[in-house]
């Protein structure tokens, strides 16, 4: 099931952005909510983007909001396969949510991380963000699920040219 044409006719996407620049925690939760919804639809990724919605994503950071954090991390996760690369800061607040205490949090992130080593072309700064050693690290966890995207995201590190 996709986004109700309304919502995509409504342009709500960049509406619901905007919140995510709200000093109030509720609010910013409800959005990063609705924003992770509403990239269920690739369709809207254009318009995320369009409306510099990593770059507000990636500020949500600062609000210390577990369910805000699982949420980001869905989102990196769904946006995955429509990007092929994120800022050095985007690639960081992934490593934070990677060592979430929250499991949900951490498979989505290494799910963005996965599906992000496959199709940049330019792994330099996974590199630089010591992004190999924290999936060694991951992978010495207890954690199959995470243990597979941790190997898949070293698999495709391991095919750089440098």
């Amino acid at each position: 099931s996709g986004t109700h044409p309304i919502l995509i006719s409504a342009n709500v996407m960049e509406t619901v952005l905007l919140r995510l620049n709200h000093a109030e925690t509720a609010i910013k939760r409800e959005a990063i909510r609705a924003v992770s919804n509403l990239l269920s639809s690739t369709e809207l990724h254009a318009n995320f983007l369009r409306y510099d919605g990593l770059e507000s994503l990636i500020q949500l950071q600062t609000a210390s909001c577990e369910d805000c954090d699982c949420l980001a991390a869905l989102s990196f996760s769904k946006l995955s396969f429509s990007i092929s690369s994120l800022s050095d800061d985007g690639l960081r607040y992934v490593l934070t949510l990677i060592k979430s205490k929250e499991t949900i949090a951490r498979k989505y992130a290494a799910t963005a991380l996965r599906n992000l080593s496959a199709s940049s072309e330019e792994k330099d700064a996974f590199f630089k963000l010591g992004i190999p050693g924290l999936m060694t690290e991951v992978l010495s966890d207890k954690e199959k699920d995470l243990d597979v995207l941790a190997a898949a995201a070293l698999s495709s590190l391991s095919c750089s040219s440098r």
